[in-house]
């Protein structure tokens, strides 16, 4: 698969932050599930946890699965040609997860 079932027993209460420009809206849409689903578990072992995604698209980069899980546009790079817009999914302070069980 495009990625692994579980998440490392490593990550789970630790902090980070997943910088990414993978090209979601291009990917086949068995993959952008897997791919999407594996950052939000990631993301779900910790409240702190953040995903920074550049994309070239005005519209979200995929959607959440759980209601505790958000994304916010955060800039709009001009420069850039074409524009890049940096989006930042990140848990909402209201919703946080009370556990971390996955399907």
């Amino acid at each position: 698969g495009a990625v692994p079932d579980a998440i490392s027993e490593s990550y789970v209460g630790r902090s980070c932050v997943v910088v990414s420009s993978i090209p979601f809206r291009s990917l086949e849409a068995d993959d952008r599930t897997a791919v999407s689903k594996y950052i939000q578990r990631l993301l779900a072992a910790n409240p702190e946890n953040i995903l920074v995604q550049y994309s070239y698209f005005p519209i979200k980069p995929f959607e959440t699965h759980h209601d505790f899980l958000h994304w916010e546009l955060k800039d709009v790079v001009l420069a850039n040609f074409p524009p890049a817009y940096v989006w930042v999914m990140k848990h909402r302070a209201e919703k946080l997860p009370t556990h971390t069980a996955w399907p």
